[in-house]
């Protein structure tokens, strides 16, 4: 019994573009979780170290000497918060300009669409 093959020559070339997108959002997807784990172990331990410092005040000294700390510590935690957005945000700007790059190339080769 023949089997009838429809073959399309072209289908790898006009899907390529949307493997090149599909890589793209992967590896994309792949560096904003990578991030996200080390935030949250950075952060992480920076809270259960406070919390153990916090366990071993034991008179109003040491006590004052843990909150005079909490000023500093809260800054750092901004900044870092902050250098961390940008972070984050560099990864979704670049991320959009290489889409665009894919979409750009094709609708440059394929022309527009309706």
């Amino acid at each position: 019994m023949a089997t009838n093959k429809v073959e399309f020559p072209k289908a790898d070339e006009l899907l390529a573009p949307m493997k090149a997108l599909n890589e793209l959002a992967l590896s994309n997807a792949e560096k904003m979780i990578k991030l996200q784990s080390q935030n949250f172990e950075k952060y992480s331990k920076l809270a259960l170290n406070n919390f153990q410092e916090a366990s071993t005040v034991s008179d109003v000294e040491a006590s004052k000497a843990f909150f005079s700390k909490q000023g500093e510590l809260s800054k750092k935690v901004a900044e870092d918060v902050a250098a961390d957005l940008k972070t984050f945000a560099d990864l979704g700007q670049s991320y959009v300009a290489e889409v665009q790059k894919v979409v750009s190339e094709n609708i440059a080769k394929y022309g527009k669409t309706a």
